[in-house]
């Protein structure tokens, strides 16, 4: 075949995410490449040596007298670097209902200052609107009640997220979730009840004991 049929396309669908490369990372792992383990991404060396580690890192989070720093919308500065934060998108790794993100007008010219030929600019004055944004973070925390459950699949968060991030990291993974997702609509056409409506419903209960995968019922 010259083409990939669309339904295998790793995705994501809107690229509009992508402001700093032309793919997802993992588009290297569909293509077969090891690119070795994640780094922060920093303008030193220290950072850049630096890989990321499991989930425990956000209990220590959690327990930070500076919550206010990490939970707050808006800028973080040291010295002429400035970082957008946005905490909105990341509310279930503290365990909080995640809703829609809202949208983020990305700056591109704040990861192309250096301090070539800027020794005597008063980054103060320069920054001056991204300090009185730090400086009110306090009045920007993100709120939200601790989710209880688990989401729905057609929660509005869900419908925003899947057209912009990577639906497959590899092959195999696109394999077991094409099947899945085929089996459900061929579930979805049997008569409930029926003989063949009652062996789909058992592959898909005894694929889902595995992990990892969406119910029968589709939850």
């Amino acid at each position: 075949m010259d083409e990939e049929p669309a339904i295998v396309r790793p995705g994501p669908e809107n690229a509009s995410l992508l402001t700093q490369q032309r793919n997802h990372r993992s588009e290297a792992i569909w293509n077969g490449e090891d690119l070795g383990p994640l780094t922060c991404r920093g303008r030193s060396k220290e950072m850049a040596n630096i890989t990321m580690e499991d989930n425990r890192v956000i209990d220590i989070i959690k327990l930070s007298p500076h919550l206010d720093l990490i939970m707050a919308h808006g800028q973080t500065l040291h010295l002429h670097l400035i970082e957008t934060h946005h905490p909105d998108r990341v509310l279930r790794q503290f365990g909080l209902a995640q809703e829609r993100p809202d949208h983020v007008v990305y700056d591109h010219r704040l990861h192309r200052i250096d301090l070539r030929g800027k020794v005597e600019k008063n980054w103060r004055e320069e920054h001056g609107p991204y300090i009185l944004t730090w400086d009110m973070r306090q009045q920007r925390l993100c709120h939200a009640p601790p989710q209880i459950g688990e989401m729905p699949c057609d929660h509005a968060y869900y419908r925003w997220y899947r057209p912009v991030t990577r639906k497959y990291v590899d092959r195999n993974s696109a394999k077991l979730d094409i099947m899945i997702e085929s089996h459900l609509a061929l579930l979805a056409m049997l008569p409930i009840g029926s003989r063949e409506h009652n062996h789909v419903q058992r592959v898909l209960s005894n694929v889902v004991g595995l992990g990892g995968v969406p119910a029968p019922n589709g939850e």
